[in-house]
């Protein structure tokens, strides 16, 4: 008896310790420390890593690093994580496909509108999970430079 009760504590625990992340991914797990996402990011081969900080906030900012990642925080906390997917249309396709069989259909959109320097195209596709986060893959078209973006976003869970 006492054996079950200790196996269901840990169990428990361990659920628990899991949602605790919005996302863990690459090393970066939401809710990590701003020292903490920099050494991940430097241990996972990055060089630099260049603050941008946000205009309309002292508590928050991005980093970009140098192996494609854009690193977002506010209160001292990572909340949001992108990264460049290569593989142009392929890897879009492997990823949606990956995605849709973890999380189902996603919400939809897209966009194509001309800007100063051409024509600028977007494939969004998004799915909302149980953790609280924003799963987003994207497919950015600008005057005829492909990007195939990944996000991961807590920013209600962290932020507010």
């Amino acid at each position: 008896m006492t054996t079950t009760i200790r196996l269901a504590a840990v169990a428990m625990a361990l659920a628990l310790a899991g949602s605790a992340n919005a996302f863990d991914t690459d090393g970066f797990r939401s809710g990590m420390s701003v020292a903490d996402f920099k050494a991940v990011a430097l241990q996972g081969g990055a060089y630099k890593l260049t603050p941008v900080p946000w205009d309309s906030s002292k508590d928050g900012g991005n980093y970009i690093t140098d192996t494609g990642f854009v690193l977002s925080y506010c209160k001292d906390r990572l909340f949001a994580m992108n990264k460049k997917i290569t593989g142009g249309v392929d890897g879009f396709a492997s990823e949606v496909k990956d995605m849709i069989s973890q999380y189902g259909p996603p919400q939809v959109s897209a966009s194509s509108n001309y800007e100063k320097q051409g024509l600028f195209s977007d494939v969004d596709l998004s799915w909302s999970v149980d953790t609280g986060e924003t799963k987003r893959i994207s497919l950015k078209s600008y005057s005829g430079q492909m990007d195939v973006l990944v996000s991961y976003n807590a920013w209600p869970a962290i932020c507010k």
